[in-house]
Order: structure tokens, then C-alpha cells, then sequence
């Protein structure tokens, strides 16, 4: 009974988080109990979280590593460190290992499309030299 009230009362909290777009690194959780023992909680994120499905997951570990022993009689939680989350792409633009006879035959067919005139080929000529621009060299690509 006890996770889904927490459960409903994050995904509220999380629905507040969305409207503005806003992600929260900081989640503390305070328990009262019927005895007036006040049990607290706080995990730090690594990463901003912002999705109402992962901080319900946080908020019931959180909730299951206190020793509750008692009829709960309040319950506080609360979200901090909150900021606009960082967009990023984690692995849309992974490489991934292109066989070195597939671009042979790409770089073929694009010459023979457009002209050799303009592809070209860096070549690695001193790879320790100190100035950059001496580490390689541009050559026209050309065909078979």
C-alpha cells in the first residue's frame, strides 16, 4: 500500500518536473513514524533524472532502506538540485567498422560519378612531427 501512495505522489512530483523541463540530481525522503521517530534518506544522482518512471524506482529504494517498525504517520520527500537536463546523444552516431574494400569501391564509384578532381586522400607522412601540418599530406584520389 505504502509504494504505490509514494508511487503516485512521485509521478505528481515528476509531472511538475516535465511542464518546465526540468530534471532533479537530489532526491531526500523523511519518514515519521507513529513513535515520533523521523527516519531520512537522500540519494545524489549522477546524472539529472527527470523521467517518472526512474525517480519512482529511486524514491522506493530509498524508501525500502529505511527500517520502518512502525505505523508511518508522515511522509516528506523532496526534490533538489533541479536544472534544465543537457541535451545529448549517447549512441546514435556510433562507428561502426566499414570494411576497408566497401569504401574502395564507394570512393570508385563516386569518381567515376563526379571526377577525380575532387576527392582526395590524406596520407600519414611523419606522425611525431611537431607541427600537425607536417604529420600528413593531401593527395588526389584516384580510381582503379
Amino acid at each position: 500500500m505504502f509504494d504505490h501512495i509514494l508511487s503516485v505522489k512521485v509521478e505528481h512530483l515528476a509531472a511538475g518536473l516535465q511542464a518546465p523541463n526540468w530534471a532533479t540530481n537530489r532526491i531526500h525522503l523523511s519518514i515519521t513514524l507513529e513513535n515520533q521517530i523521523v527516519l531520512e534518506n537522500e540519494l545524489v544522482l549522477r546524472e539529472p533524472v527527470m523521467r517518472a518512471h526512474s525517480l519512482v524506482e529511486a524514491c522506493l529504494d530509498l524508501a525500502h532502506s529505511l527500517p520502518v517498525q512502525n505505523h508511518i504517520v508522515e511522509v516528506t520527500l523532496s526534490f533538489s538540485l533541479t536544472r534544465p537536463p543537457a541535451a545529448r546523444q549517447l549512441t546514435f552516431f556510433d562507428r561502426q567498422p566499414v570494411p576497408q574494400e566497401h569504401l574502395r569501391q564507394v570512393l570508385e564509384d563516386l569518381i567515376s560519378r563526379h571526377g577525380e578532381e575532387h576527392f582526395y586522400r590524406v596520407v600519414l607522412t611523419d606522425e611525431h612531427h611537431r607541427l600537425p601540418e607536417r604529420r600528413f599530406r593531401v593527395d588526389k584520389a584516384k580510381g582503379r
